[in-house]
């Protein structure tokens, strides 16, 4: 890894652009002072263990790491596969699917790059939890086919959709049309302004 001056980086100029990402100001802005105790979280905490177990397996119990799952929701978003995200960083495949798996831990050079490829900062990448919520329609989607014994793809029939859409449809990654929602609500005899609203699990356990 390269520092400004073209050198080798080293620790000071790795926290100052570190320090920089997540006061989104340049690395020679000493000066900056937003949000200290989220730098004190990156550089402190995430840092120290990737910089500490480069290479190595994800330790046990960072619940506040989301480091792994944004890879793949960013990666997914951006419609790009495994392989292209790893010509990009120069490493194989295998690499990348082991990052996205949690079982290999990225080197922080890899960390930025990957940040800069995405467009966010170390922050979101490591810290926030990038994916939104499984939508309330999608969990109650998923819920009624369990509690009916079916399967996705008899689900898929009975909405006239292929089982890959109906997959979709119950992790909320596309929102069911209308009609196809009427469909659902009108077989397991629900209305659709439950389905949309309630957490129809939550009503059985209470």
């Amino acid at each position: 890894m390269r520092g400004q001056s073209g050198g080798a980086i080293d620790e000071v100029e790795l926290n100052n652009f570190l320090f920089a990402s997540c006061c989104q100001v340049s690395a020679s802005d000493n000066k900056c002072v937003r949000n200290p105790i989220r730098i004190q979280i990156l550089i402190g905490k995430s840092i120290q263990y990737m910089l500490g177990a480069t290479g190595s397996s994800k330790p046990k119990g960072d619940d506040d790491l989301h480091l792994v799952e944004n890879l793949r929701y960013l990666r997914k978003m951006k419609g790009k596969l495994q392989q292209e995200i790893a010509i990009q960083l120069g490493v194989d495949q295998k690499t990348i699917s082991s990052w996205e798996r949690g079982t290999r831990t990225p080197t922080i050079e890899a960390i930025i790059k990957l940040a800069r490829y995405f467009g966010v900062t170390l922050d979101d990448l490591v810290l926030k939890e990038m994916k939104p919520p499984i939508p309330v329609y999608a969990l109650n989607i998923a819920y009624l086919r369990r509690e009916h014994n079916m399967t996705q793809q008899e689900i898929a029939e009975l909405l006239g959709v292929s089982k890959t859409i109906s997959h979709k449809y119950e992790i909320g990654e596309i929102e069911p049309p209308v009609d196809k929602l009427a469909k659902i609500a009108d077989f397991f005899g629900v209305t659709m302004d439950r389905i949309v609203k309630q957490d129809l699990s939550r009503e059985v356990r209470a």
